[in-house]
């Protein structure tokens, strides 16, 4: 099996935790943003999740969510 390495540079684009960025630009803001429904971003921010937003330009964002991978036990 062959792996390629990636590198992904970006340039001009911030990221921020979720909570923080809705702190700043409101629930409703955030979901147009990302194209999502503000009930979606609540949903989001109650569930204790690792979500982070990249600025993609003015009026779009990314959301990104990072979970580990569970184990499972050895048989």
């Amino acid at each position: 099996m062959t792996h390629k390495n990636r590198l992904t540079i970006i340039v001009g684009m911030k990221r921020y935790d979720l909570e923080k960025y809705v702190s700043k630009h409101g629930q409703t803001k955030t979901a147009e943003r990302a194209g999502l429904t503000q009930g979606a971003i609540w949903q989001m921010l109650q569930g204790g999740r690792q979500i982070f937003v990249t600025e993609i330009d003015d009026d779009t964002v990314e959301l990104e969510e990072v979970k580990p991978i569970k184990r499972t036990s050895a048989a």
